[in-house]
């Protein structure tokens, strides 16, 4: 079984990296974009056209030198990272441990990202080139369709926002930028150089790097089966890797995805670059925790549930939790009444797994303790079924965990709030009292820093639902906490209502 909550560390981690990455890339994507933005103004028609540009250009050299830097700094560390984690947290053995401090392991590694990322550098230019000459392309052909055809100057004065669109803008630029980003969004597109581009260019370099270094400890210390883990957040798109999550092969043997492509491990720098973009998929080493069935009459409030625990699942509970349990005050923690529930450790971290089903959703939960000791229930993942959605059943399970995780002393639930084509979890988390620090554009345009303040009043509450994106939420569980509070509240009327 897979050690969630270790990947789930690693990943909160690659995205603390991610946003020191996206930083430095939002620099280089300024810089570029003025660049850019010089032959654009020239001659729009005919950078629209431009496919290779063949004079010399030692500007253009400069910014692919400045970039290799940057993804060779962070992408090295990145993999330094993971063969250690591979080492110190996966595998406790000092010899394997060793064997990913190897001298030609690394060095046959360090050759395998400088090579791969040499080639990305070409990629990301190019591929940014070719978004910024569709831009162009599409202002052209969109001021052609005017009725009162635009000057010169106004056609310029569009290339140049779609180039040098202010971000984390305030006052008076944040009006004029916030209009253009709706837009843009309504449209399906965003501005070439914008923060956003620099964000998943970061959190894709980076993933192929943690990615990377796993796989280098994994092929060190002898492992010879991995698995695949899909991040299912609803933004895997038509290359469905959430298809792909449990699916296992012999280590340096390829996996095989949706779209027919070959990939030793997620986000495989040598993919299509439509496998890796924003992939967030993780691997880890293939090692059973067989269940040992146990027969549980307990009961979840208010009905019956049917309880299967794995072999060693009490001692990891007493640990993790600070005393004896019993398997039903865990089984509660799925929140789901009436719920068939599997309880089992967690192979490779101090976690407890809680798998739980019923005829409305389908849970995974994870319980274990953070670096400062406090108890954490992890909300890794739930889908309600199609025909009960809207019916109040989120709602109904986060009362009754809430219920369940006081009883244990657990300090927090934390959970990934998604926002998608089929996943509305970004507003109905934020709905029932999950709070978050907001992204520095968002608290440039709304003069709010966390969106607890933001759902405060009607008019944040719909800005949220309309302009709203995945965050990483927290539930409060301490007593009159705003987390407690709203929920409660939202309860409440919604009982009046009925």
């Amino acid at each position: 079984m897979v050690a969630v909550a270790t990947l789930n560390q690693a990943n909160r981690h690659l995205d603390v990296r991610s946003r020191a990455l996206a930083l430095a890339l939002q620099r280089w994507l300024d810089a570029f974009a003025r660049h850019e933005l010089q032959f654009a103004l020239y001659d729009p028609r005919a950078y629209a056209r431009l496919r290779v540009r063949k004079e010399k250009d030692p500007e253009l050299d400069r910014l692919k030198a400045e970039l290799n830097r940057l993804l060779m700094i962070y992408g090295l560390r990145e993999v330094e990272d993971a063969q250690n984690r591979v080492g110190r947290e996966l595998i406790q053995a000092r010899g394997i441990r060793d064997a990913t401090r190897d001298k030609e392991v690394r060095i046959k590694w360090f050759w395998e990202i400088q090579n791969s990322i040499v080639r990305r550098v070409e990629d990301i230019t190019e591929a940014t080139r070719e978004a910024a000459r569709e831009s162009v392309k599409r202002t052209i052909l969109e001021s052609l369709k005017e009725p009162v055809q635009p000057s010169v100057g106004e056609i310029a004065r569009r290339i140049r926002t779609q180039f040098q669109a202010p971000t984390g803008a305030r006052g008076e630029a944040a009006e004029i930028e916030r209009p253009l980003r709706v837009h843009a969004r309504e449209e399906g597109r965003e501005f070439v150089f914008s923060s956003e581009r620099a964000a998943i260019i970061a959190r894709t370099e980076l993933a192929q790097a943690q990615n990377s270094g796993t796989f280098a400890g994994y092929e060190a210390a002898g492992v010879e089966e991995v698995e695949w883990h899909a991040y299912s957040d609803g933004r895997s798109g038509n290359r469905h890797h959430e298809r792909m999550n449990g699916e296992r092969v012999k280590l340096g043997e390829y996996f095989t995805t949706p779209l027919g492509n070959k990939l030793r491990f997620p986000a495989d720098p040598f993919a299509p670059i439509g496998e890796t973009i924003n992939c967030r998929c993780s691997l880890s080493a293939a090692i059973d925790t067989k269940p040992k069935s146990v027969s549980v009459p307990d009961a979840i409030e208010p009905e019956q549930a049917s309880v299967t625990a794995s072999e060693g699942w009490e001692e990891r509970a007493t640990e993790v939790v600070g005393r004896s349990v019993s398997e039903r005050a865990i089984a509660a923690l799925g929140g789901l009444a009436g719920a068939t529930v599997e309880v089992f450790p967690s192979t490779f971290s101090q976690a407890l797994t809680i798998q739980s089903k019923n005829e409305n959703a389908s849970a995974l939960r994870y319980l274990y303790r953070d670096l400062a000791g406090k108890l954490v229930l992890e909300n890794a993942n739930i889908e309600v079924a199609e025909d009960r959605r809207g019916k109040g059943i989120g709602a109904s399970i986060l009362e009754q965990q809430v219920r369940a995780a006081r009883d244990l002393g657990v300090d927090r639930i934390e959970t990934e709030a998604n926002r998608g084509s089929s996943f509305g979890g970004y507003y109905a988390y934020a709905r029932l009292g999950f709070d978050a620090e907001l992204p520095p554009d968002i608290q440039a345009a709304t003069g709010y820093r966390r969106l607890s303040e933001l759902m405060a009043t009607p008019q944040g509450a719909a800005w949220w639902k309309e302009h709203g994106r995945t965050f990483k939420g927290v539930f409060d569980l301490s007593p009159g906490s705003y987390s407690r509070r709203t929920l409660d509240r939202y309860l409440r009327e919604k009982r009046r209502q009925n």
